[in-house]
């Protein structure tokens, strides 16, 4: 969906006139976070006005950063696109339903964005955890409620100057000081818990220093106000979604895999990987182990495709260390070329694509750079006499990301798309597939991005039809919430992960357009924590996208049909059987609020099961039929649900 500037479903005001003054509450230079808005019964009228303004912080010029307006039952109002072409920029927007408003600067966030509220408009600041938030002055004070009886964490993270927080009853003046300090790895920060108290209070804030900065509260709401009269909860009222399905098959439902390790797994594992059930794989291979150990990872691969029964796969090209930049030398040619024909002789493998780099966008030091490497070594696999060589089936980029560039200097010049169709207009004879990793889409509204990445990267592969091969496959290759070692354990061990894969899974499907889908990775390492499971002295731990993972490949079907769902916190994708008489609604709320939703068929449809998965575990599902063709019903707050229904000719 292409949401602009100028469909906001808002009345948009050109006040330049307004005075600073009316515009006192000001949130500045926000990066990622939630901002609600209190539209009260006896201001409705008044047409509240908030103005948002944005600016450069980082490598803007390559990104495309979204800020996402809801109304009160959680329906989209707007939302903003800001680019290169538009930054700096401000724009003002009116608020016209009593109830409160949601305001999101979705991350990761390469901007500065502030929000300006008229001063008698109550607003709270709910801050990302973890990741950096917002930029603070040198001088202020922000407010938290406490409610009775309720201990509390308070929670810090350096980014910049800021080095103290000092945190302060009103109440009873007990002040608390929280600092800062420089921590070996992104996930770590600081925190100071508060004990209960027997009534409630409300607290102040304050800090050194100014600049970027990250700060929550665990165990009770974690909201801020720039005063103390502004703290409010806010009431997030039941939403409402009319989904329409139609008898219209858009595509294949891609195959779902995880990134997996180049080791033999332990027999322990065996029972996780297997309940995963997954279609597709994304594994490395190493050039510089290939020369001592050439059929290091043969058993393995046998184990994977023969028992798990996993027979499409993407294969990344590095040298161990996470050196990834290669060079096209004969020493490396011939050793490629020896593990193709060895791997193809064992009939593994055979349904792979081989990316020749890994993320070259972001590791390479141009892309002439790249297309030296690639032009040298794709020729010589692709004209290699040996069939067992030149049949290998090549994925090109295999970016860091694709729509926006990678989060590095000069990332304008290293967008991935870019980089793909140079690729395809020079060597489109020798490519196979276009791949790309997909990072740091952190919140949930936002994973529209994928579907938009899969449709791009769907038109380009039209454009080049004539010199691409009649079935060039698109694979994101590997995803996850965060790229590298910038992971917050808020989303990577909770129920955040399993909202956001299912999410995520869901748009990418939707195109009909996508070949093979990757989590990364399927299990947590020392370091690197962003696995499905985490292995343990006596086996292993299932995280909930774990729970997700087996819940998604258990509800869908081979065919994609066409829906049709503007509410932003829901979800919805339509799968078809294979012989067309049974269908699976996969579905995701979001969101805080429950959410009704009518959902009309294109055929007769009969509900023979549902399940559901929330933070707890399985969940009931309380969907009817209103008729024939009609579902209705509550799709509970954070809730993976499905629905399998009997249809009658559905698809044509």
């Amino acid at each position: 969906m292409n949401h602009s500037l100028t469909i906001f479903n808002v009345v948009v005001c050109l006040l330049c006139a307004f005075s600073s003054a009316v515009f006192s509450q000001t949130w500045p230079d926000v990066r990622d976070g939630v901002i609600y808005i209190q539209n009260q019964s006896t201001q409705v009228d008044s047409k509240n006005t908030i103005a948002i303004s944005w600016s450069d912080a980082w490598i803007s010029e390559s990104q495309e950063d979204h800020v996402y307006l809801q109304g009160p039952d959680g329906s989209l109002v707007g939302r903003l696109d800001l680019n290169e072409e538009n930054t700096p920029g401000k724009r003002f927007f009116q608020t016209v339903e009593k109830g409160d408003y949601r305001l999101e600067v979705a991350g990761a966030n390469y901007r500065n964005v502030t929000i300006s509220i008229q001063d008698d408009i109550p607003t709270v600041f709910e801050p990302v955890k973890i990741h950096k938030s917002i930029s603070l002055p040198k001088s202020g004070r922000i407010y938290f409620s406490v409610p009775k009886g309720k201990s509390f964490r308070f929670s810090g993270k350096r980014y910049g100057a800021i080095s103290k927080f000092y945190v302060k009853s009103v109440s009873s003046q007990k002040r608390y000081k929280l600092a800062l300090n420089k921590k070996t790895y992104y996930w770590q920060y600081d925190h100071l818990v508060v004990p209960a108290a027997d009534m409630d209070d409300v607290y102040e804030v304050t800090w050194n220093g100014n600049g970027k900065v990250s700060f929550w509260l665990d165990d009770i709401p974690n909201l801020f106000a720039l005063k103390k009269r502004h703290l409010f909860v806010p009431v997030l009222t039941m939403g409402s979604s009319n989904i329409e399905i139609s008898n219209d098959i858009v595509g294949d439902m891609p195959e779902i895999g995880a990134a997996l390790p180049y080791v033999y797994p332990p027999k322990e594992t065996w029972s996780a990987i297997d309940s995963w059930k997954l279609q597709s794989a994304n594994y490395y291979f190493f050039a510089d182990d290939l020369k001592t150990s050439p059929k290091r990872d043969m058993s393995f691969l046998d184990l994977y495709e023969n028992t798990f029964d996993i027979t499409t796969s993407n294969s990344i090209l590095a040298n161990t260390g996470r050196d990834t930049v290669l060079k096209p030398t004969d020493s490396l040619k011939s050793r490629i070329s020896n593990y193709l024909r060895d791997r193809h002789s064992l009939s593994l493998l055979s349904n792979n694509f081989v990316a020749l780099a890994d993320e070259p966008n972001l590791n390479y030091l141009s892309y002439e750079h790249f297309d030296q490497y690639f032009s040298s070594l794709a020729s010589f696999i692709k004209n290699h006499p040996d069939p067992m060589v030149s049949n290998t089936k090549l994925a090109v980029p295999q970016s860091s990301r694709f729509l926006n560039g990678p989060t590095r200097k000069g990332a304008d010049k290293r967008i991935g798309i870019h980089w793909a169709e140079k690729l395809m207009s020079n060597y489109g004879q020798w490519i196979d597939a276009i791949s790309w990793h997909e990072w740091l889409v952190r919140d949930l509204i936002d994973t529209t991005r994928y579907a938009d990445a899969v449709t791009r990267a769907s038109e380009l592969v039209e454009k080049y039809s004539e010199t691409l091969n009649d079935s060039t496959a698109l694979i994101i290759g590997q995803t996850n919430i965060s790229s590298g070692l910038s992971l917050s354990p808020y989303e990577q061990e909770t129920f955040f992960a399993a909202l956001w894969w299912t999410s995520v899974v869901i748009q990418s499907s939707l195109p009909g357009k996508l070949d093979q889908i990757m989590w990364f990775k399927a299990a947590d390492d020392p370091v690197y924590k962003k696995g499905l499971i985490h292995i343990t002295k006596n086996g292993y731990i299932h995280k909930p996208v774990s729970e997700a993972m087996t819940f998604i490949n258990s509800h869908v079907y081979p065919f994609v049909m066409n829906v049709t769902n503007k509410h932003p916190d829901v979800d919805v994708l339509v799968t078809l059987s294979a012989d067309k008489t049974m269908a699976f609604i996969l579905g995701v709320n979001k969101s805080k609020r429950d959410i009704h939703v009518d959902m009309s068929l294109p055929v007769a449809g009969e509900i023979i099961g549902m399940a559901g998965l929330n933070e707890y575990g399985v969940v009931k599902i309380d969907i009817s039929s209103t008729s024939n063709k009609s579902l209705t019903g509550v799709i509970p707050k954070e809730t993976i649900f499905s629905i399998k229904l009997l249809v009658d000719k559905m698809g044509g």
